[in-house]
């Protein structure tokens, strides 16, 4: 029975400082290894740019992103309407002067510009045109055809609401960048 005892006795000791040096957990050992614990409870890596978002609760963050999307939405819109009133501008002009100015060529790189920013906002890619029936436009063509393809997508987004994809719009602000640099090259080769 005695030396049954120092056994039992070193048992409930290194039980007791197991126990009260928090070692007691399942990953304990593995934290004592150097490893880190495979908890549940721990928390993803937040981004800085999270930082604000994760303090607040579900639904406010839910009408911050509503927000978001809706001040885009907004800004394309805009970008519609200076497109369409710049290739306005530029298909008055050319009617009016029969030749461009350097004025209209930088109306050109912007209304590229917005066409390209409506494009992504679109969910489209940048395509060239693979038919080549933009290449052999005459520039009075060229500009007609771009003046109608930026009243389409102004038409075609004043349309539809903030949550449709359209193919048209994708297609026309395709063709919106096709065509302005096919002026342009045209302008540089006169």
């Amino acid at each position: 029975m005695l030396r049954r005892f120092p056994l039992f006795a070193i048992f409930i000791l290194l039980y007791t400082l197991l126990y009260t040096f928090g070692l007691h957990t399942p990953g304990a050992f593995a934290q004592s290894t150097g490893s880190a614990p495979r908890s549940s409870n721990t928390k993803p890596h937040i981004h800085k740019d999270d930082d604000q978002e994760v303090t607040l609760p579900e639904d406010m963050r839910i009408k911050m992103a509503i927000a978001r999307e809706e001040s885009e939405y907004k800004k394309t819109l805009e970008d519609v309407e200076k497109l369409s009133g710049l290739s306005e501008e530029i298909a008055k002009g050319y009617v009016e002067r029969k030749q461009l100015s350097a004025d209209d060529m930088k109306k050109l790189g912007t209304i590229e510009k917005l066409a390209k920013r409506v494009l992504n906002h679109a969910g489209g890619e940048e395509v060239g045109d693979k038919s080549g029936s933009v290449e052999h436009l005459a520039l009075a063509d060229a500009i007609d055809k771009l003046h109608s393809a930026a009243a389409n997508i102004k038409k075609d987004m004043k349309a539809e609401t903030r949550f449709v994809v359209s193919a048209t719009v994708i297609a026309n602000s395709n063709e919106v960048i096709n065509l302005t640099r096919l002026i342009r090259h045209t302008q540089k080769a006169d």
